[in-house]
């Protein structure tokens, strides 16, 4: 028998199992349910429905029934509920489910046992029309599925097949001769015919493409794929092959399409993309890099550093004449635009390249909550096998006017590249097979994890130094004048081995002997950070103290935050942690040795951050006695350390 198996929860109805059912069938095809202890005593009674036509009710006996013929007529949806009714007159129902009914050979064609040579030729003709019928299937049944949600009938929940799996397994790359070795312009047509101008031709209902706009060389054009759902939730981007040497980039995401495609009905986490997610992929970004193997376009500009995103802070001599200035990244401007308010919500940017200590790098925007925790951990479960080096990840932020700082900075979205090592993952077959498995799974982790509700804050670990004078001649004389000098007994240092933020708070016991103007500066820094070293953090005036001091003991209170990082400057060395975090007291004086300390107390906070999660900071703009309200005072917020103003009163930004 073909048994479908529905789970009843309360009044709600699931599909645990699902059949292929054709019409024709009679007796053959039943259903059996598990229902929970809220159904005890009840009446049961299934209902099923075919198209327009009436209910049909049908007792359940051991919670089992036959489908009724009549709905196993002809091919379409079949809805199927439950309802219970008690000794006291109390009914319980349940939604409805879709259950699909294929086109079946019906006992009423008269066909007979000799008549056997008409049936092998109907057989033959039936097999022969198959493909046509796989590819007319999905847009018959979306075209059904949509009049049944407008009506209201069916929920999206009623016809998906559960929830993802925890893990997309790709289907084995094996061919990797058939890999294009044309060189030339060729190159990059040949590439596209590969895979994904074939998926546009035979899944039309659900691949299409188009032209986005020709590159800085005019020799090539950009496309952009449409992978779209009836209907979807979400809209993901995915870039590839800014740089050269990124073959494997571009096959491994032509694979991981190719199975989204023809493979979805047999894996659960592709059914869930292919059912619930748009995706819009351009597979080469820079098309004359591709065909030339060259990281550059072709007026030598590296585009991942030609994004609107502090791009004049870049030192890069290959960043363009000026801010977005290249015709590639005007076309994906154009593209970007489009999409943006069509459900945006998170984006994936693939590449290769040659590194050897490591098999691949992941980098994030470290100014926003990017749920790296959860793609660390897609991201680690990616084993390449016996191969230490190729299974080993790093993770760095990236401070570059690069496609990810610029889409997280601009839309909110979250955001990340993933870097395939072509030295480590050396074995074609095996590379493309690991990396198109781990787009896929980063594909869905960016996808559940794209809600900008507030994730839950880690708790921190917490450090804490203090110094108290014994003597009057153990003590910290302030000789500096005119110059600014760590205070030796204050200096204090630990290692983070992960991104995370540091808040510092405490206060500082001055004695002067005589009058004197007084400046202290709590000074935080990072070891290896382009923008968070001693000297630039020295420079700083938000956290320092200026106090014009009588004869007297002073508490002085002080606090300083910072971020720190593993940057992306230092592809080539270590882990790319953090590394080590420095703190001291920094002093200033107009009259040497007129006050000195006499004590300290400092907390250290230390909370890990799962993407770079910045650190913000709101202060008020304009003189106090200009506002008698505390909430009339408009206020500046500080992204820290990026210095970006947001939300300021336009009227007090100075």
């Amino acid at each position: 028998m073909n048994d479908m198996i529905l789970k009843v929860t309360a009044n709600r109805l699931e599909v645990q199992k699902d059949t292929y059912t054709t019409g024709g069938s009679v007796d053959y095809d039943g259903c059996i349910f598990e229902f929970d202890s809220t159904w005890d005593n009840f009446i049961r009674t299934a209902v099923f429905e075919f198209g327009n036509s009436d209910f049909v009710r049908v007792t359940l006996e051991s919670d089992k029934c036959k489908i009724p013929a009549i709905c196993l007529q002809k091919e379409g949806i079949l809805k199927i509920g439950v309802y219970g009714i008690n000794d006291e007159g109390v009914v319980i129902t349940t939604n409805a489910v879709a259950h699909r009914v294929e086109e079946g050979i019906g006992e009423d064609n008269n066909w007979y046992e000799e008549d056997n040579y008409f049936v092998y030729n109907a057989i033959k003709a039936i097999e022969g029309s198959l493909e046509k019928y796989k590819g007319e299937l999905d847009e018959r049944f979306s075209d059904l599925l949509r009049k049944l949600r407008e009506s209201g009938s069916v929920s999206d929940r009623d016809v998906r097949k559960g929830e993802p799996s925890e893990w997309y397994s790709a289907s084995e790359f094996k061919d990797s001769s058939a890999i294009p070795s044309s060189k030339g312009n060729e190159k990059y047509r040949d590439f596209l015919d590969y895979k994904l101008n074939t998926l546009v031709s035979q899944f039309p209902e659900y691949v299409s493409y188009k032209e986005l706009g020709e590159d800085s060389s005019g020799d090539f054009s950009l496309y952009a794929y449409n992978f779209e759902p009836l209907d979807y939730e979400k809209t993901i981007l995915i870039t590839a092959c800014f740089h050269s040497k990124e073959e494997v980039a571009f096959v491994a995401l032509s694979h991981f399409l190719d199975d989204l495609c023809r493979n979805f009905s047999s894996d659960r986490t592709l059914a869930y993309i292919r059912s619930k997610v748009k995706l819009v992929v351009v597979p080469v970004v820079n098309p004359y890099g591709f065909v030339n193997k060259t990281d550059l376009n072709a007026n030598g500009v590296d585009l991942q550093r030609n994004f609107p995103y502090k791009w004049d802070e870049c030192l890069s001599e290959n960043k363009g004449g000026s801010v977005a200035d290249q015709s590639e990244i005007y076309a994906l401007f154009d593209l970007i635009e489009t999409i943006s308010e069509d459900k945006f919500c998170a984006a994936l940017n693939i590449g290769a390249d040659e590194f050897y200590n490591c098999g691949k790098m992941v980098f994030y925007p470290r100014f926003k909550d990017n749920c790296l925790k959860a793609i660390a951990s897609v991201v680690n479960r990616s084993v390449i096998g016996d191969n230490d080096t190729a299974d080993k990840t790093v993770f760095a932020a990236t401070i570059n006017p690069n496609i990810i700082n610029f889409l997280s900075e601009q839309f909110g979205v979250n955001a990340c590249s993933i870097i395939w090592s072509t030295v480590s993952n050396s074995n074609t077959n095996t590379s493309v097979t690991k990396l198109a498995e781990l787009i896929g799974n980063t594909t869905f982790t960016l996808c559940e994890n794209s809600s900008h509700m507030p994730k839950e804050t880690k708790l921190p670990f917490v450090r804490h130094i203090s110094w108290r004078s014994t003597s009057d001649s153990d003590v910290h004389y302030i000789y500096a004048a005119d110059t600014s000098r760590k205070v030796p007994i204050s200096s204090y240092e630990f290692n983070v081995n992960r991104p995370c933020c540091v808040d510092v708070n405490g206060y500082v016991i001055v004695k002067a002997a005589n009058a004197c103007n007084l400046r202290l500066n709590p000074v935080l820094w990072q070891d290896n950070s382009p923008e968070q070293t001693y000297s630039e953090r020295l420079e700083m005036n938000d956290f320092s103290v200026n106090l014009p001091l009588q004869e007297g003991v002073y508490v002085v209170p002080l606090e300083t935050v910072l971020q720190a990082y593993a940057y992306d400057g230092n592809t080539q060395g270590g882990d790319l942690y953090p590394g080590k975090i420095r703190f001291t007291v920094a002093t200033d004086i107009d009259i040497p040795s007129a006050a000195m300390i006499t004590g300290f107390s400092f907390s250290f906070n230390v909370f890990e951050s799962d993407a770079g999660k910045c650190i913000e900071i709101s202060r008020p703009m304009g003189a106090a006695t200009d506002y008698t309200k505390q909430n009339d005072v408009p206020t500046q917020t500080i992204i820290y350390p990026e210095e970006k103003v947001t939300g300021s009163d336009t009227r007090y930004n100075d």
